[in-house]
């Protein structure tokens, strides 16, 4: 019997162990910093917040020397209108951009996803993900 007992406690504290990882792997919210170190952006820091039930907005909260000089300020929204797609893990949103020749600020369509072997880094791409004049539209953020 006690070992009937153990072996059911050892099954809940499993399913409870995973049942946490699953629910981390897929929250948006919390503070995310700018990865990829080719970035003008590298280093900065974005935070996710619920705006309602299945909608988020992104908000820098800390920037380097270098992104303040590109035009981006502490408190603008970086991604608004994040919202799942239907597939697992996957939101859509706008991401603000910045002309780095006329400092024209503008909204891209982009499709955010976490990265399967990392729960805790997400991957940024253009919904046109091909490769334009500037590079490429890929960015990597990993939780603060």
């Amino acid at each position: 019997m006690k070992r009937f007992i153990c072996g059911i406690l050892s099954v809940f504290c499993i399913m409870v162990f995973f049942a946490g990882c699953s629910q981390n792997s897929g929250s948006l919210e919390g503070e995310w910093e700018r990865a990829d170190a080719s970035s003008p952006l590298y280093g900065s820091v974005i935070r996710i917040e619920k705006v309602d039930e299945d909608s988020y907005v992104g908000k820098i909260i800390s920037l380097t020397d270098v992104a303040k000089d590109a035009g981006f300020r502490t408190g603008d929204t970086k991604w608004m209108s994040i919202e799942p797609t239907g597939e697992d893990n996957q939101y859509s949103l706008k991401d603000l951009t910045i002309n780095a020749i006329d400092g024209e600020k503008s909204w891209s369509d982009m499709l955010l996803q976490f990265d399967p072997t990392n729960p805790n880094e997400i991957k940024i791409d253009a919904v046109d993900a091909g490769i334009n004049i500037f590079g490429s539209n890929s960015q990597t953020y990993r939780r603060k």
